[in-house]
């Protein structure tokens, strides 16, 4: 895939991100749980997952290649959807996917500059921890006052 093709696609589903922060906290609020609502978003994540890869040989994929810490992803997953069920009807969904951005920025910049989990070491150059710190301040300024 081209690199234009590649931040296409990042950019469209950071597109997906608040959407899926509100119609988590909606359904949250109706079902009287942010796990039940993380569990109905898995359950859809599930489906949708073996529908676009067709089903196949999941099982025989799913022992010959995860290792332990693979399932971590899918923890993290349940922790950003709680959160998203919790916090974005009392912060907003802008606070919200703000400081989530916030925290995916410090965590990108540990991963790549440490290789965790096999990813490709990127050094932080000064230059970029700059560019980091910006972004940062700026989602900071954007950030919209709670209501009295």
């Amino acid at each position: 895939m081209q690199h234009i093709s590649l931040f296409t696609l990042s950019f469209v589903a950071g597109l997906g991100i608040p959407m899926m922060a509100a119609l988590n906290a909606s359904m949250s609020e109706r079902l009287g749980s942010p796990f039940r609502a993380a569990l109905i978003l898995l359950l859809s994540a599930i489906a949708g997952s073996i529908f676009f890869a067709g089903g196949g040989n999941l099982m025989t994929s799913l022992k010959s290649s995860l290792r332990p810490i693979d399932f971590l992803a899918g923890l993290l997953l349940v922790v950003y959807l709680a959160s998203a069920a919790v916090a974005a009807p009392r912060i907003g969904v802008g606070n919200f996917v703000l400081m989530v951005l916030v925290g995916q920025l410090c965590m990108a910049a540990l991963v790549d500059q440490t290789g965790l989990v096999g990813m490709p070491v990127i050094p932080l150059a000064p230059v970029r921890i700059a560019g980091l710190g910006i972004v940062i301040v700026g989602a900071l300024f954007a950030r919209t006052p709670l209501p009295a």
